[in-house]
């Protein structure tokens, strides 16, 4: 299955079979982004609470808590993970992370994308499809919504 690590807790609660994430091989690339950023608009009327929110999410117990649970934390002990699937989760985000491998997910510029791009790398993860059909169906999908300049 390709999708992202959204998908962890979902998996690691209903899966009966074996199973585990990886890195997508022959490439220092994959598709991602660093998550989401808390931010306190300048106007916001409860900065305080906003500061406080920040503050419980962004702490060690709770982040060490999201990793566990298969998040991928940013200020988790690596050591108070337990969960040995959500260890290999978060030890391959940082590998991205430490050799800047996140790139754009490529549906940000392109409606739609993203629908065309799981089912025709499920195709082709199955073999029901060639690589080089794989190519072409996602490069005309892309080029006919991409902006032009």
């Amino acid at each position: 299955m390709f999708s992202g690590s959204w998908w962890y807790g979902r998996f690691q609660s209903e899966n009966k079979f074996d199973w585990g994430t990886f890195l997508w091989p022959d490439t220092d690339l994959t598709l991602g982004s660093g998550g989401n950023l808390w931010v306190v608009p300048r106007g916001a009327k409860n900065k305080e609470l906003a500061y406080d929110f920040i503050d419980i999410t962004m702490s060690e117990k709770i982040q060490n808590l999201l990793g566990d649970k298969g998040g991928v934390p940013v200020a988790a002990d690596p050591a108070a993970i337990t969960d040995p699937r959500a260890k290999k989760l978060i030890a391959d985000f940082n590998t991205l992370s430490e050799r800047d491998g996140l790139a754009f997910y490529p549906d940000w510029p392109v409606p739609g994308f993203y629908d065309v791009l799981v089912s025709e790398t499920q195709k082709l993860i199955t073999g029901s499809t060639a690589p080089d059909a794989y190519l072409d169906s996602i490069g005309e999908a892309y080029e006919k919504d991409v902006p032009k300049r």
